[in-house]
């Protein structure tokens, strides 16, 4: 994703283009499918997303074991 994570530099901005293409695609894959289902990007942060109105979905408490089955 072309930085890591947590990484507050101006390489993180979803429009800093000084990337390889790869990363680029990459970042835009998961922006447009982040958005895609409601989600808001912040734009100095390409893993940074919120969802409105979180509040009206139920948390799960799903241990990753369970996923396997």
């Amino acid at each position: 994703m072309g930085t890591g994570f947590d990484n507050f530099t101006d390489s993180a901005h979803h429009n800093f283009t000084q990337l390889p293409e790869k990363v680029l695609a990459n970042r835009i894959l998961l922006k447009t499918i982040m958005e895609k289902y409601g989600c808001i990007a912040l734009n100095t942060e390409w893993w940074h997303y919120s969802l409105p109105d979180a509040k009206k979905y139920g948390l799960m408490n799903l241990d990753f074991g369970e996923f396997k089955k």
